[in-house]
């Protein structure tokens, strides 16, 4: 027997149709998650203050990278265990800073994933009632 790409087309839709389904429970579960979080965080006067602690702790450790480096590129510091010292720092400060930045995008992006999971489930659904037969309404 052999296979057109007509027929392989055909084949990878189906898988995707498939794994669409599957990813459904999921889907819905951040959709739910996407709500929830809108409430309690974007719209909240503690999330607003809880960003601005966290501003200000980026700030203040960006303040200790930047006296860091300037320490680092003073000649008179040589010694092997002050550069490593200074080096460890820096390093530990950029992954601080990260791990901020990242909570505080953190709830926006389940709020954004929360509506792209209904923009999806909407297409899913969509897709799911324009492939019943008539007699099943």
């Amino acid at each position: 027997m052999s296979y057109d790409r007509k027929d392989f087309l055909a084949t990878l839709e189906k898988k995707s149709k498939a794994k669409e389904q599957q990813m459904a429970p999921a889907i819905r579960a951040l959709q739910v998650v996407g709500s929830v979080m809108s409430t309690l965080t974007t719209q909240s006067g503690e999330w607003n203050r809880y960003l601005t602690f966290l501003q200000g702790q980026i700030d203040k450790t960006r303040a200790l990278r930047q006296q860091a480096q300037e320490k680092l590129a003073d000649p008179s510091i040589w010694e092997p265990y002050q550069m490593n010292k200074l080096k460890s720092d820096i390093i530990k400060a950029d992954g601080m800073i990260a791990a901020w930045e990242f909570a505080m995008r953190l709830p926006k992006a389940l709020v954004d994933g929360g509506a792209e999971a209904t923009e999806f489930l909407l297409k899913l659904d969509n897709e799911n009632d324009s492939q019943k037969p008539a007699s099943q309404g």
